[in-house]
């Protein structure tokens, strides 16, 4: 499952208006300098390889690979980016790892 925040969905609404993009849950490779991956999302199409949500109105896509190493995902957004946070972090950003 994939679910927002109050914060993020009104983010999203302040950003996109009535326009409702598909939204990708993905790992961003590199990511933070910490020496990890870090999740991420952007706006992409669904292919047959993922599995798709629905929350407030916004549909995600996540592959079904990170889907089952993710487990249940938060998307919240604090200034100035929105965060992704999986129920299972490990092997991430080891930001995650604290």
């Amino acid at each position: 499952m994939i679910s927002l925040t109050k914060t993020a969905y009104e983010k999203l609404v302040g950003i996109l208006g009535d326009k409702r993009p598909t939204i990708r849950v993905e790992i961003l490779i590199g990511g933070c300098g910490c020496g990890g991956n870090i999740p991420t999302i952007v706006f992409d199409e669904p292919t047959d390889d993922d599995v798709v949500y629905e929350d407030r109105g916004f549909k995600f896509c996540i592959s079904k690979q990170l889907d089952s190493d993710f487990g249940d995902v938060g998307i919240d957004y604090t200034e100035p980016s929105f965060k992704v946070h999986p129920a299972h972090p490990k092997g991430l950003c080891r930001c995650f790892d604290q």
